[in-house]
């Protein structure tokens, strides 16, 4: 749970010098120079004006790096201004730029970090009845929903003689404990073993090889360990050597004889103690480290993702907010962007477990209370854990006191959530979404659907996901106008029944930490299928000729159908779920995955080829296209790919899709 040190070039200290290119004597670089002299001058409004017109102008005779840094420039100006939206198309644009030039990537490294933290968005989602359980669970996986776990020894709230309190100190039981065994000669405590079954509880034991991977050998140790574990009886997910891609751990540095090490203890598990589900668990950071350590799915049941979320980085008030940035921390952090890239890179092959994790609510040294912070933080982690990441599949929290530890001890910050009241209010409100589990035995009876700018037939129960790069104070609901609902906390929850308010418009509103609007998203509501309005009066009203729909074993699916190339495209996500398939987007490759049974599908934007369990299909008449921020598909593909059958009514216009479930 160590923070990595990790050192960079402030690309802001790179200049053009005018006497070293003759081409300054051009319109452009004359441009350029009176820019740089207002911006000098302070007149960065002025600035801004030459800015903008003069990265076409730069790129048009080939000045692909000046037309890098003049979008930087005005990123970076917006950011200053609090204009965020603007500032995070800039930041792009500066990263297309520098992408594409050699030996510049390195450039666009902290503006891309510092647009993560400032994107402006919004999603909103309907919770619906979860459906049926997916066929091909990994070993201890919960159908739907996310087990709650926690660290207990060290909670001087819980202890280890006291876990039937969980309930009345958190509001909710855990489905499962976390403990350490650090000593590579040690095993799990056999009282804290003895507490946690008598509760039903199942472990993640986090098993560290202290003396480093040369002592991990096939000896009465390992197979001790094992028996030790196959007696306990209930589920044990051993999370074995975590955050190898750190430079922290003694068994960091030989991917080769890690991959050994982790197949000889899965392999042993696997024969001895079949109530064990290995896990693979890496650090958040480096994440460019993590690919060469993985030991393979055969030997791999669930992934791991090991991420803290401090206020000041290493603990210092005084590091700059840039490395805080580069390092996904600080005040500006979002701790859910600490999960995306294993996320994307592992989620459709196996069920994703935030292993450790924990957000400060106090700095250890010097003291400085950050509770407000801490627990808004917290709040927002638990909350949109479910939305943004529907296959994390269970969480467990650092909740450990270190107030009577020294300096010496490698946590910057207080986690403990029993050490503060807001954390602890936070907590509660979070995790009492029914999405969490406080029982391995259990299933989620809800899920979340991403709408698409429809609101689906019979919405009540409506969640948000909005950040605006300056904090959120509240979320508004207008429906035709009309304000229908508040929210003052995440996930912004608003109950409605708008299948008794007719037709019309739901506008979301979410507003920044001062009270400004800071973005905005509307979704039509009334319709059935795509196009057929229900009238105030309960009839109906022909939907018009251009309007496409799409009919599923009967029902009419709530998606936007465009023809493009004499191809019907929609929605991909839209289509796949309602056949019953997970779907996911990688954000890094443009790529939707999609996960059903045993089969895996991805498509990526503008290539034409999909592949399907990791082999090539036939090459599609229309490639994958991103229309409105959405990944457009023809529904034939998508449909018969996943066992589907797909026929056109012309004078309905409606594509007819039926699934053989």
């Amino acid at each position: 749970m160590k923070l990595l040190v990790r050192l960079f070039i402030t690309f802001g200290m790179i200049f053009f010098i005018a006497s070293a290119n003759p081409a300054f004597a051009g319109q452009e670089w004359q441009l350029y120079n009176e820019a740089e002299s207002l911006e000098k001058a302070g007149n960065l409004t002025e600035a801004m004006k030459i800015w903008e017109p003069l990265i076409d102008s730069m790129a048009a005779i080939g000045e692909d790096e000046a037309a890098g840094f003049c979008a930087q420039k005005l990123g970076r100006a917006y950011d200053k201004l609090g204009r965020y939206g603007d500032a995070v198309k800039y930041y792009g644009i500066e990263a297309a730029f520098w992408n594409k030039l050699p030996g510049h990537a390195e450039w666009t490294l902290y503006d891309s970090k510092r647009a993560e933290e400032i994107r402006p968005e919004l999603c909103v989602y309907a919770q619906k009845p979860a459906a049926g359980s997916p066929s091909n669970l990994a070993k201890c996986e919960p159908a739907q929903g996310t087990l709650l776990g926690a660290a207990v020894a060290g909670d001087p709230a819980i202890g280890r003689d006291h876990l039937d309190r969980i309930s009345e100190v958190y509001g909710r039981n855990y489905a499962a404990v976390l403990i350490y065994v650090n000593d590579w000669n040690g095993y799990p405590d056999d009282d804290l073993l003895k507490s946690a079954k008598e509760e039903g509880l199942a472990l993640q034991v986090a098993w560290e090889p202290s003396m480093g991977l040369a002592a991990v050998e096939d000896n009465d140790y390992l197979h001790a360990f094992a028996a030790k574990l196959n007696d306990y009886g209930l589920p044990v997910f051993l999370r074995f050597a975590a955050e190898m891609n750190g430079d922290w751990t003694p068994w960091t540095g030989n991917p080769t004889q890690y991959i050994e090490k982790f197949r000889l203890v899965a392999g042993v598990m696997r024969q001895e103690a079949p109530n064990v589900a290995m896990v693979w668990s890496p650090g958040y950071y480096p994440d460019e480290k993590v690919d060469a350590y993985y030991p393979g799915d055969q030997w791999v049941d669930w992934v791991g993702i090991n991420a803290y979320t401090d206020y000041f980085f290493n603990g210092s008030p005084d590091s700059p907010a840039e490395t805080a940035t580069m390092n996904y921390q600080g005040r500006n952090a979002n701790p859910l962007h600490k999960f995306k890239a294993i996320y994307e890179r592992y989620s459709s092959r196996k069920p994703i477990m935030i292993s450790e994790t924990g957000v400060a609510w106090a700095n250890r040294y010097p003291f400085i209370d950050v509770s407000d912070w801490g627990a808004a933080n917290l709040n927002r982690l638990y909350s949109y854990l479910p939305l943004l990441y529907p296959r994390v599949k269970a969480v467990y929290y650092f909740n450990y006191d270190i107030s009577n530890k020294g300096p010496e001890f490698p946590c910057f910050s207080h986690y403990l959530i029993s050490g503060n009241e807001k954390m602890l209010r936070a907590y509660r409100q979070a995790t009492a979404s029914p999405w969490y589990l406080d029982d391995w035995r259990q299933q989620a009876s809800v899920c979340y659907q991403a709408l698409d700018k429809v609101l689906p037939e019979g919405a009540e129960e409506l969640v948000t996901y909005a950040s605006t790069g300056n904090g959120v104070s509240r979320v508004e609901y207008y429906f035709n106008g009309n304000l229908i609902g508040s929210a003052a906390a995440a996930p912004w929850a608003l109950h409605y029944n708008f299948s008794q308010a007719g037709p019309g418009t739901l506008e979301v509103r979410v507003y920044d930490q001062s009270g400004n609007l800071g973005v905005s998203s509307s979704l039509v509501a009334g319709t059935n299928g795509g196009g057929t309005i229900v009238s105030s009066g309960g009839g109906r009203v022909a939907p018009e000729p251009s309007l496409i729909r799409v009919q599923l074993d009967g029902n009419y699916l709530n998606v936007n159908a465009v023809e493009s190339d004499d191809r019907v495209l929609v929605p991909m996500r839209v289509i796949l779920e309602a056949l019953g398939a997970q779907v996911d987007w990688e954000d890094s490759t443009q790529t939707v995955v999609a996960r059903k049974g045993s089969d895996f599908l991805r498509l990526q934007i503008d290539n034409p080829v999909p592949t399907l369990n990791g082999r090539s299909l036939r090459k599609l008449d229309v490639p994958a296209r991103l229309i409105d921020d959405h990944a457009m598909v023809p529904v034939r593909f998508v449909s018969e790919n996943f066992g589907a059958k797909v026929n056109w009514d012309e004078n309905a216009r409606t594509v007819i899709i039926r699934s053989n479930q």
